[in-house]
C-alpha cells in the first residue's frame, strides 16, 4: 500500500507540473496575445493621429493655393469659384483637426483660422452675388491669408515628415516639455508654441504632390475609344502585351481586371500590364523594380518617352510637364488636333534614370476620352482674349487648348502663359497659366507653374 501511495504522489506531482507547465505555457501565449493586441491598439492610434495631421496639413495647403489663385485672377466670377474650394477645405480642415487624439496641444488658433478664412471666402463670394465689387483692401487681405496659411502648412509639415522618419514619435505630441528629435537635431518646441510661431512668422511651404494639370478630370466619364470596339480573346490580348513589352518575354496571366475599362491582366518579371478586352488597347504597365542610382539625364529621359509613345503607334502627343520621383521621370503627354492641345486626353509615361528603361506607362485617361472634337470656330483673337487677363500679369507665350469642366465638360480656351511683375508676388516672380475662353473671355481656370529641380510642377 505504501509503495501504491508513493506511486500515486508520484504521479500526482507530475500532473500538477504538467498543468502548471501548460498553465505558463497558456499564460505566456496569452501574454503574447495581449502584448500583439496591444502592439496593433497603438499602431492603430498611432496611424490615425498621422492621418489626421497630414489631412490637415493637405487642407491648409489648398487653402493656400486657391488664395494664391485669387491674386492672379481679373474675373469676380472665377472668385466665387475659388471662394467655394477654400470654404470646403476650411470645413474638411476643420474636421480633420478635431480628430487629432492629443488633448495637450491646444489648436484653437488654427481652428479659429480655418473658421475665418472660410467665412471670410464666402461672404467675398456673396458680395460678387450681389454685383458688388470686391475691393482692393479685400484683395489684400485674401494674400495675406494665403501668407498665413502658407506658413501653418509648412509647420503641420514638419510635423508629419519627422513622424513618418521616426525622428518624432506619437508619444511625443503629449509631451509638455521640449521634443528632442532622434537624430540629435536641434529640438522642436513645445507643440502647442510650434504652431503659435506659424502665425507670427514660421518659414516653411508644404510637399507639393504633382500628377499633371487636370488629371483629376480624365476618368470621370465613360470610357470613349472601347464602348464600341470589338471584344479580343486572351490569346489575341497576351499578343499585344507581348509586342508592346518587346520581342515575345515570357507572360503569366493574372486574370481580369472589372474596372470602368474590363481588362485582361499579365505578368513579365516584375512588369504588370493591362490589355483592354474591347479594342485591344494596353491600358498601363508598371514595373515594380527598384531603380538604382541616376546616370541618365532628364532630358535624354524625355526624349525616350517621346520616342516610346511614337513607336506604338501614338503620335501627335505634345510633352507637358514632368517630374522626378525616386529616381524616375514621369512625362505627361496631351494629344493633338489641329495644333490645339488637347489636356484630357492624357498619357504618361515613366523612365528610369538608372538605364532608361520604361517603368510605368498610363494611357487611361487617353482611352478614357480621345475622339475628334467639334471644335468651335468663331473665336476671339488673341489679343482680345489677352484684353480679359488681370493688367499686371505679362504674357510669355499661348496656346490653344481643351480642358476639362468641373462639370464634366470641356472648353476651348486661350492657354496664356503668363508671369506676374515682379514684386507682385511675395516671393518674387510667379509663372503661372491662364486659361481664358476662346469664345467668350471668360477666365476658366489657373494653374501656378512652380520650376524646381525636380520636374515643372502645376498646383
Amino acid at each position: 500500500m505504501e509503495t501504491r501511495t508513493t506511486v500515486y504522489s508520484r504521479r500526482t506531482r507530475i500532473r500538477i507540473l504538467a498543468f502548471a507547465a501548460a498553465l505558463i505555457v497558456l499564460l505566456a501565449v496569452l501574454a503574447l496575445r495581449f502584448q500583439a493586441e496591444a502592439a496593433a491598439y497603438k499602431r492603430t492610434i498611432d496611424n490615425a493621429v498621422k492621418e489626421a495631421i497630414q489631412n490637415t496639413a493637405d487642407h491648409i495647403d489648398s487653402i493656400a493655393v486657391q488664395l494664391d489663385k485669387g491674386r492672379y485672377t481679373a474675373s469676380d466670377a472665377q472668385l466665387v469659384t475659388m471662394a467655394a474650394g477654400v470654404w470646403k477645405d476650411a470645413a474638411a480642415g476643420k474636421t480633420a483637426l478635431m480628430e487629432i487624439p492629443v488633448e495637450e496641444i491646444r489648436l484653437d488658433a488654427t481652428y479659429k483660422f480655418l473658421s475665418q478664412v472660410g467665412d471670410y471666402a464666402m461672404a467675398l463670394s456673396r458680395k460678387v452675388l450681389r454685383t458688388e465689387t470686391i475691393s482692393a483692401e479685400e484683395r489684400e487681405n485674401l494674400i495675406l491669408l494665403a501668407d498665413y496659411a502658407d506658413r501653418l502648412a509648412g509647420k503641420f509639415d514638419e510635423i508629419e515628415q519627422a513622424l513618418a522618419s521616426g525622428r518624432l514619435r506619437v508619444d511625443d505630441l503629449k509631451r509638455t516639455d521640449p521634443i528632442v528629435l532622434n537624430d540629435g537635431a536641434d529640438p522642436l518646441p513645445q507643440l502647442a508654441d510650434g504652431f503659435q510661431e506659424a502665425e507670427e512668422g514660421f518659414e516653411g511651404y508644404p510637399t507639393l504632390i504633382y500628377d499633371g494639370p487636370f488629371s483629376d478630370h480624365i476618368m470621370q466619364t465613360q470610357p470613349r475609344m472601347t464602348e464600341d470596339a470589338p471584344e479580343i480573346t486572351l490569346e489575341e490580348a497576351e499578343e499585344i502585351a507581348a509586342g508592346f513589352l518587346g520581342g515575345h518575354p515570357a507572360l503569366r496571366v493574372l486574370g481580369e481586371e472589372q474596372s470602368s475599362l474590363p481588362a485582361y491582366r499579365f505578368a513579365s518579371g516584375e512588369r504588370t500590364l493591362a490589355v483592354t478586352r474591347q479594342g485591344g488597347y494596353v491600358s498601363y504597365l508598371i514595373d515594380s523594380r527598384t531603380v538604382k542610382e541616376a546616370v541618365i539625364p532628364v532630358e535624354e529621359a524625355r526624349g525616350i518617352a517621346a520616342d516610346f509613345l511614337a513607336a506604338r503607334g501614338l503620335e501627335g502627343m505634345r510633352e507637358s510637364y514632368y517630374e522626378t520621383r525616386n529616381g524616375v521621370v514621369i512625362v505627361n503627354f496631351a494629344a493633338t488636333q489641329d495644333g490645339v492641345v488637347l489636356y484630357p486626353d492624357l498619357v504618361k509615361v515613366g523612365v528610369a534614370l538608372d538605364d532608361g528603361d520604361i517603368v510605368s506607362f498610363d494611357a487611361r485617361g487617353y482611352l478614357v476620352n480621345h475622339h475628334t472634337r467639334e471644335l468651335p470656330v468663331e473665336l476671339l483673337g488673341e489679343e482680345q482674349a489677352a484684353g480679359y487677363l488681370k493688367e499686371t500679369l505679362a504674357v510669355e507665350g499661348v496656346r490653344l487648348a481643351v480642358i476639362p469642366t468641373a462639370g464634366r465638360h470641356e472648353r476651348l480656351c486661350y492657354e496664356f502663359h503668363c508671369r506676374s511683375e515682379a514684386g507682385e508676388d511675395r516671393t518674387g516672380v510667379q509663372n503661372l497659366l491662364v486659361y481664358v475662353n476662346a469664345e467668350t473671355g471668360y477666365e476658366e481656370e489657373i494653374l501656378l507653374l512652380v520650376y524646381s529641380e525636380d520636374g515643372v510642377l502645376t498646383l
